[in-house]
């Protein structure tokens, strides 16, 4: 397995039903990464009541996930793990920018002690 950056965090949610790319696909490849040092926060959703129908939808390939409740949920847990990293995206006051199929970009800037995130 490539070596990646060993300070990256990941965070992931993954359907133990999903129709297209099995639970232990994720399962295993989260745990070559966290014995690589990654920090992870994995969510693994199991059953019709983890569906709240505004975050998780479904139990499909993407639980029925939009972009924008995704950020939202997860933004709180990102900036938790920027403020406890040094030196970080903050101090390089670093701007990533994601494309989405849609033609929509992501954009998470970091400067001035915080994250934010923009859609454009």
């Amino acid at each position: 397995m490539y070596k990646y950056n060993h300070k990256t965090a990941i965070i992931s949610y993954h359907s133990i039903h999903d129709n297209l790319a099995p639970a232990t696909d994720k399962i295993n490849y989260l745990t070559d990464l966290k014995e690589q040092g990654h920090r992870i926060d994995f969510t693994l959703v199991q059953k019709e009541s983890d569906i709240d129908g505004k975050f998780i939808k479904n139990l499909n390939h993407s639980m029925g996930m939009s972009n924008k409740e995704l950020l939202k949920w997860t933004m709180p847990k990102i900036s938790n793990i920027v403020k406890n990293s040094s030196p970080a995206d903050l101090e390089y006051n670093s701007t990533i920018c994601y494309q989405t199929s849609l033609n929509q970009t992501y954009t998470f800037s970091f400067a001035n002690n915080k994250l934010v995130c923009t859609l454009i």
